[in-house]
């Protein structure tokens, strides 16, 4: 009987909806020889780059900000 340990990088990049630009990864991380053996247990790392990051994050609150108070007056408008 013997045993086999590959270390091996599991890495999957995120691309840009066209294809074009890699804009982040995820990637497994090795969390000790111990708990990859014996468990199931696996945990994965995320990382894209802060530009994109930053466009995630705010321009869905500024639609939202833009978007709500233009249909709060347009309602008023069609009440009135």
């Amino acid at each position: 009987m013997y045993v086999c340990i590959v270390l091996y990088d599991l890495c999957c990049k995120v691309s840009s909806p066209d294809g074009a630009h890699q804009v982040g990864k995820i990637s497994k991380q090795w969390t000790g020889f111990v708990k990859e053996y014996f468990t199931d247990a696996d945990n994965f790392g995320v990382s894209c780059t802060l530009h994109h990051l930053l466009v995630a994050l705010i321009v869905p609150v500024l639609y939202v900000a833009l978007i709500v108070p233009v249909l709060y007056v347009a309602v008023l408008v069609l009440v009135l």
